[in-house]
């Protein structure tokens, strides 16, 4: 059952994308993994959870989901979030595939989120 199919896939948020990949490989912050620059600029409440809870704030608080359990939703999906940065999956299949059926399984209120 798809609650959310109302939800249309919001432009891909490339800046941030490369903001991610050029301090991950930039030399401040080659102390630290890109997973761990990946978290902090994209996985972090002002990256791509903004981003998408800007797009569907609406549509998602009618279907009584909180920025809270988006925020946890969102973060269950970290792995497949480092691979759209890496440019291993497409913008599309990760909204669709992986982001919009966890969001969906959060409204449900079905744990764990991951796997979608």
């Amino acid at each position: 059952m798809h609650t959310l199919v109302k939800v249309p896939i919001p432009p891909e948020p490339v800046g941030l994308r490369h903001l991610a990949t050029r301090k991950a490989n930039s030399p401040e912050w080659s102390f630290a993994s890109k997973s761990s620059v990946y978290n902090l600029y994209v996985m972090g409440g002002g990256g791509l959870p903004k981003y998408l809870w800007s797009q569907w704030r609406e549509q998602l608080k009618a279907a009584g989901l909180t920025w809270q359990v988006f925020q946890r939703a969102i973060s269950a999906c970290k792995d497949d979030v480092r691979l759209w940065i890496d440019g291993r999956m497409s913008w599309e299949e990760l909204v669709t595939k992986v982001i919009l059926p966890v969001l969906e399984k959060a409204i449900r209120g079905e744990y764990p989120l991951w796997p979608p």
